[in-house]
Formats: structure tokens, sequence, C-alpha cells
């Protein structure tokens, strides 16, 4: 590390921070890198970028004074722009909850799993359930609204799709705006209301896609395939069954 890169560490704060496996970060060598963390496979030094091995508190070894990244934060960008200027600092890339914020935007619903650590808490920490829907942004808290039965607010949510891969840009598959029908589209929310033995009665599913056409997975993991619109209601069908859904 240059000298000069030594001295933005001392500059950007001594605040200790704690690094994990996926977290985004600003790198510090003879140029400023925004690297994603990977594991290095080594006890010691258990993250590494393209360029160093690095200890979970940033620095690359117990020697070292000053850790060489910093968490990828608006933050933290403004700092290195300051002393370097806006040209030397990569972009942040719309990721996490920032693209969460984005695609509630777009869509009012977003899959998500959650946390009021981090990002990457949220993308590594087993829950019950491991996914949530997101509904919106408290105007107060700035937090996730989380679940419309009981409102729960998170401080991190990082988007997912219906197959369990996250979402990192807007041009993702499962961020499209295509729509089959009239304001219907992958990722969307429904509530069931004609219960039978497939589906419970004002429980929500998540639309889903199979082999181009949007469906509903019923509780025994068939696919009911998405038919017409009938007033306010979205229509699946399974070989002769019927059932219908509409959207809070």
């Amino acid at each position: 590390m240059s000298s000069g890169m030594s001295d933005a560490a001392k500059n950007i704060g001594t605040k200790s921070e704690e690094f994990v496996l996926g977290d985004w970060v600003y790198e510090l060598c003879s140029t400023i890198n925004l690297v994603e963390l990977t594991a290095s496979g080594r006890t010691g030094q258990p993250l590494r970028t393209i360029n160093r091995l690095y200890l979970p508190d940033g620095r690359c070894t117990d020697s070292h004074k000053h850790p060489g990244i910093f968490k990828a934060t608006t933050e933290v960008r403004q700092a290195l722009v300051t002393l370097y200027g806006e040209s030397a600092v990569p972009q942040l890339p719309l990721r996490g909850s920032e693209l969460t914020k984005k695609l509630i935007d777009q869509q009012s619903l977003q899959i998500v799993r959650v946390s009021d650590e981090s990002d990457a808490d949220a993308r590594n920490k087993n829950r019950d359930p491991s996914y949530w829907v997101a509904h919106g942004i408290d105007e107060e808290s700035g937090r996730f609204l989380v679940n419309h039965d009981f409102d729960e607010r998170w401080s991190f949510a990082v988007p997912y799709d219906i197959h369990g891969s996250e979402i990192i840009d807007l041009t993702s598959p499962a961020a499209s705006t295509h729509k089959y029908g009239p304001d219907l589209k992958v990722g969307d929310v429904l509530r069931c209301t004609n219960p039978d033995n497939w589906f419970q009665g004002g429980a929500r599913y998540i639309v889903a896609e199979t082999n181009e056409s949007l469906a509903m997975i019923d509780k025994d993991g068939d696919a009911w395939n998405y038919k017409e619109m009938r007033g306010r209601y979205f229509i699946f069908d399974y070989g002769d069954e019927l059932a219908a859904f509409e959207k809070d």
C-alpha cells in the first residue's frame, strides 16, 4: 500500500469494523478498487480479493496498523472522493438494500432476506422463514416494511428471485417489468380467494414462472398455469380445476 493510501486509511476513520464473506469494499492499493470479498481458504486470513488476503478487521496482517479495505458505503466513497477526486473512486453498485428500494418503487412487492445488522448478515444468516416479502419503506425510520399481516420493520433487505438467487441489478430477469397479464409478473404476491384442497384461503402465494408461463405452486408442488383475468381476479388452472387469486 502506498504511503498516500495509508494516510487515507487514517483519514477515513479508525472505527473497528468486522468484514465478512460477500461484503463489497473499497480496496486501497495503488488505485482504489471496488471489489467483493471472497473466501481465501486460510484460517488466519479468511478473506481475499483478487489482490490480497485480509483479516476479518480489514488489515492484511497483524503487523499492519491500518485496514486496507473499507465498507463500500456512500459515506466512505465521499471521503475518498474528497481526498482523490471523483474520477479516482468507482461508483457504488446498486445492490442489496439499495437495489430493493428501487425494486419496491417499480413493483410494490419484493422477495427479500432481512437483517438489522447488514446486507451481508441478511445473505448469510438463516432465519425462519428464510424469505420475506417487503412492501414499502417506513417514512420515519427508513426501515423496510415486511409482511402485510404484521408490518415488521427491518433495516436491511436483500432482494431475491423466486429461485432463491440474489437479484444483483435492475437488468436481472427477476427484476424485469415484462408482464404476462394486466399488472401481473413473476414475483408478485397474490392472495387466494377460493380455498380448496390445494391452496389455503386468504394465504398469500408468490407468482412463479414455468416453461415461459406464469404459475402458482400448490401445496403438493404442482404448477397451476395462469389462464386469464376475471374482473379483479387472476385465474390459474390445473387441468379442469381453477383457482382464483387477487392483489391486496
